[in-house]
């Protein structure tokens, strides 16, 4: 039988005392798998990139310079989490406390531009956010964020870049969005 990921609740109810012997090697194996749990990621890689994103402005553009998909679960079943290059996003399995870490650098080809990357949940802007003034558009700028957020299965985040008027293009030399299920 395949491992899987249950609820804290679901597991404190069968490991409660096992006075009756209760616990079986499977559920021993499912806690396992939920202690693990599971992580997604998306990553450019050198061969894939630099890629542009043209004329981003003030409203977000989602970042969809991916080229390498991973996903990863105690279980081949893969419940934590997943990864999807088509739409650039990463979809959370089951319920819990997820690490997000995001990183990228980054030209913007034209002189003093501030990049503002923005953490979305099901498509609406977070308060993770992280702004990066360039002053030199020839300049490599870099970010790196991680936070830890509580999140319902089906949830979709994705991260997004916006530059102040006048817009400019932002050329990603490497980027990276992952998750990890850690609660």
């Amino acid at each position: 039988m395949a491992e899987q990921e249950r609820t804290i609740a679901n597991l404190a109810a069968l490991l409660a005392d096992n006075v009756t012997g209760d616990i079986s090697p499977q559920e021993v194996r499912d806690l396992m798998a939920s202690a693990m749990g599971g992580y997604a990621g998306l990553l450019q890689t050198v061969a894939g990139g630099p890629d542009t994103i043209v004329g981003v402005g003030a409203t977000p553009v989602l970042i969809d310079v991916f080229d390498v998909v991973s996903s990863q679960s105690i279980d081949v079943n893969l419940v934590g989490a997943q990864a999807s290059l088509a739409n650039s996003q990463l979809t959370v399995g089951v319920d819990g406390f997820y690490l997000l870490s995001f990183f990228a650098s980054f030209n913007l080809g034209s002189n003093n531009k501030t990049a503002k990357f923005i953490a979305f949940l099901n498509a609406v802007a977070t308060d993770l956010e992280f702004d990066v003034f360039v002053s030199n558009g020839s300049d490599i700028g870099a970010v790196a964020l991680s936070h830890v957020f509580a999140l319902t299965a089906a949830d979709l985040i994705d991260f997004r870049v916006a530059i102040e008027t006048p817009s400019a293009d932002v050329i990603f030399t490497s980027c990276g969005l992952s998750m990890h299920r850690v609660g």
